[in-house]
């Protein structure tokens, strides 16, 4: 991927702002100047969206039902707002900030999310909340990301290289389709009798002009054009299918759903949609929201709620394979039905392990 290095300048840009400043410019080799859009955040969505839609799903409870404790049957329910309301918010800012906070109220014993922009960390550990947002009886509590919390380094920090090289590949792949891949040059042509013909700079522009607006494949344009001068024709052409944008693209989406422990095959980039695989992948799509929800449920605990919570559209791989052998069972006896191997009643007596079947119905 040299070459894309020697094309492209460093970017600057701040994840996940309304509107992503413009990178820097680069004309690179020969002033080939390539489009500079942001498209990363378009694919980090669609890789985040998975965990967001599977918390959507989300149950939450007492942890003891019994327990007549006020303070944890209301925070409970607030834990549920909460989940409900803010899991995006909470989660862009362990992403960006590295934590979440949490404003607790010593009188009313209300917990309510703060989002990470109105807060400071100071060098001394401590919280700096920017007027208006708390009241004396009201105390901040940040939830450190665990990797954050070893290293200072965000998970925003971590992907920023592989979410430029995203822009690097897909901005290569739209100057290319802009571009159409090469530049004709025209000239007059050499004469031995004559030498060569100069074009005066207003037949060299009504030229440009004529080319520019009426020949192509378009309906309002020809296909054929004639000129009374004699010229030559050269054809630069800039190869980016030689680059392989499209394997490149792939390799990158798929360290960044490494990253985030997101199976690569529930994405529609992928194509894989429809396989098979997807019961597998969508388990470990859910295990993985499973851990995010916990890190809220741990900051519920240390402020002395606890709940329990399900994702209630977590596949259920027990029930699965239940189906599947049920499906395989009656696959094997119809074919040894079929090929004089088991008569059509040992095969009901096997099937009725999976199936509370008749005698009278056929199988």
């Amino acid at each position: 991927m040299g070459i894309l290095n020697s094309i492209f300048g460093k970017k600057k840009d701040d994840l996940f702002k309304p509107f992503w400043p413009a990178f820097s410019r680069s004309y690179g080799c020969g002033n080939l100047r390539i489009a500079n859009k942001k498209y990363s955040q378009i694919i980090l969505n669609s890789i985040v969206v998975n965990i967001f839609n599977a918390v959507e799903t989300i149950e939450v409870w007492d942890a003891d039902k019994t327990n007549e404790n006020q303070l944890e049957a209301w925070g409970v329910k607030l834990a549920r707002k909460i989940i409900s309301t803010h899991f995006r918010e909470i989660f862009f800012d362990l992403f960006n900030k590295g934590y979440f906070v949490l404003l607790y109220n010593s009188t009313t014993n209300d917990i309510e999310f703060l989002p990470a922009k109105y807060t400071q960390v100071r060098a001394d550990g401590s919280v700096y909340v920017e007027g208006g947002k708390m009241s004396e009886e009201t105390k901040a509590y940040l939830f450190y990301e665990k990797g954050y919390k070893g290293s200072s380094i965000t998970m925003a920090e971590i992907c920023k290289t592989s979410l430029d090289y995203v822009d690097n590949i897909l901005n290569t792949a739209v100057t290319g389709n802009a571009r159409l891949g090469n530049l004709t040059i025209l000239t007059p042509s050499h004469n031995q009798m004559t030498g060569s013909e100069v074009l005066k700079e207003n037949e060299k522009k009504e030229i440009e002009r004529l080319i520019s607006e009426s020949y192509g494949g378009l309906d309002n344009q020809s296909n054929l054009m004639l000129f009374p001068n004699s010229l030559s024709i050269a054809t630069i052409s800039f190869d980016f299918g030689k680059l392989q944008l499209l394997p490149q693209l792939e390799m990158v989406v798929k360290i960044l759903c490494g990253y985030f422990n997101i199976p690569y095959d529930i994405l529609p980039l992928s194509g894989q949609s429809t396989f098979n695989n997807q019961d597998n992948a969508y388990t470990m799509l859910y295990v993985t929201a499973e851990r995010w929800v916990m890190m809220i449920q741990d900051a519920f605990k240390s402020l002395g709620v606890e709940f329990e919570f399900e994702l209630k559209g977590k596949p259920n791989t027990e029930v699965q394979k239940l189906e599947q052998a049920k499906k395989d069972a009656v696959a094997t006896m119809a074919q040894a039905v079929a090929s004089g191997l088991m008569t059509i009643d040992e095969a009901r007596k096997e099937l009725e392990k999976y199936y509370d079947i008749s005698k009278e119905k056929a199988l």
